[in-house]
């Protein structure tokens, strides 16, 4: 697994590098690994300070639960690949506001639970 290092490490390691510090002492000095001294050298050049957020952002809050769970139950026999088609995304979208509204997909999509009370949870 990844080591996460802090800003302020990363801070330090690039003020020595701009000072003219090489590499390979910057690995000795703050005990980092090889590469990330080299990707912290190189966003620095291109202008980025901070490091970017880990992960990616979901498209949830493109899909409207109420019209999401109306257009489902018009149309049960549906996939999730050809309900994002409707509604202009991925089927992995589709799946993960779907579980938001606590449908499930075993046998066809219905809701586990009374689909209204958990629209107005989401919203």
């Amino acid at each position: 697994m990844a080591k996460i290092y802090s800003e302020e490490l990363r801070a330090q390691v690039l003020e020595f590098l701009a000072a003219g510090g090489r590499p390979v002492e910057a690995i000795r000095r703050f005990g980092v690994k090889r590469a990330i001294v080299y990707v912290w050298r190189k966003q620095a050049k291109a202008g980025r300070k901070k490091p970017l957020p880990k992960g990616r952002k979901r498209r949830n809050d493109v899909v409207d639960a109420a019209a999401l769970t109306d257009y489902v139950e018009a149309h049960p026999r549906l996939n999730t690949a050809e309900i994002g088609e409707y509604f202009g995304v991925d089927g992995a979208t589709i799946r993960a506001r779907l579980r938001q509204v606590d449908y499930t997909s075993k046998g066809g999509l219905r809701p586990s639970f009374l689909v209204e009370e958990r629209v107005a949870k989401i919203r």
